[in-house]
């Protein structure tokens, strides 16, 4: 999970330098506690409390899926896109890496 929420309720990336700072964030999906996993084999990432499951995040993504996700991320804003990284669907109870605004309608 690369998107957490601080306790002022703003959305926080965990390559943020402000996210080490930060202490009771919490998972934009469900609520519960997350913390900043940062080390030399992993991009920096939340991950939920011992015993904090989620029913929307699932742990354990790799490096490359998490850097791709980022990737695209900043390639669709570069492109004027407005785009979330890991935005919770409430109505769909569902958690896309990238959602993508398009003014088209399907």
């Amino acid at each position: 999970m690369i998107i957490a929420l601080t306790k002022t309720n703003e959305y926080i990336q965990a390559g943020d330098n402000k996210a080490q700072l930060l202490k009771d964030l919490i998972c934009p999906s469900c609520g519960k506690r997350v913390f900043l996993k940062k080390g030399e084999s992993k991009i920096p990432h939340f991950s939920h409390h011992p015993k904090e499951a989620c029913k929307v995040f699932t742990e354990g993504e790799t490096r490359e899926h998490l850097e791709g996700k980022l990737a695209l991320y900043n390639f669709f804003k570069k492109k004027g896109y407005k785009v979330k990284l890991e935005a919770y669907l409430k109505n769909l109870n569902q958690r896309p890496d990238i959602l993508i605004e398009s003014k088209k309608k399907l």
